[in-house]
């Protein structure tokens, strides 16, 4: 294996067994059977379990980045997020609160939120053109604000869905009453000839 690949492969193996077991199942000896490689070669490219955390968690969100990147709007970022499988989702929700809990990876977290927020502004502008000079505290409260319902979408779903998919209807009509609020607000202070 190539330097790059065996460092790749390790982070996967470490992907795989937070989303299948959970965090507290993430050891240097865990990640070293997934990936079919000798545990020397985990501790060579990690110091420790706070670097496997952290390039693990940087992975993931990358992954994320990537998959929210190209969505149209609000509703196909949701969608985009939501197809997500659930592991993985529930394997993110475990490494930002890892980070989140630990100083020295704290960063990560703002990271992931961040890019939340600039993928939310992204979608926004076209939807609430003037969310600056009309909402409380502009287009960043709002992004902010439509990140939180998101990610508490994903929570409630991860935790109510069932087999007909209950949770899932569940999250994507929130998404739709946020998107109509949106909308009405943008056609309540649009100027005239400037609506839609």
């Amino acid at each position: 294996m190539r330097a790059g690949s065996t460092r790749d492969a390790l982070v996967a193996a470490a992907l795989r067994v937070v989303e299948r077991e959970g965090l507290p199942a993430l050891t240097t000896r865990r990640v070293a059977a997934e990936a079919g490689l000798p545990l020397g070669t985990v501790h060579y490219w990690f110091t420790d379990k706070r670097q496997l955390v952290a390039t693990t968690t940087d992975a993931l969100l990358q992954e994320v980045r990537e998959r929210s990147a190209g969505a149209t709007d609000l509703r196909d970022a949701h969608r985009r997020l939501a197809a997500v499988p659930a592991g993985r989702q529930l394997a993110l929700v475990e490494l930002t609160t890892a980070a989140l809990r630990d100083p020295a990876l704290a960063d990560l977290a703002r990271q992931q939120y961040a890019a939340y927020r600039a993928t939310a502004l992204q979608q926004l502008a076209e939807l609430v053109p003037r969310a600056d000079a009309d909402l409380p505290g502009g287009s960043e409260a709002l992004a902010t604000l439509v990140v939180a319902v998101l990610d508490g979408l994903t929570l409630s779903t991860l935790a109510e869905d069932d087999d007909e998919g209950r949770g899932r209807a569940r999250a994507d009509a929130a998404v739709e009453l946020l998107l109509d609020l949106l909308q009405r607000h943008r056609d309540r202070v649009a100027p005239p000839g400037d609506a839609p």
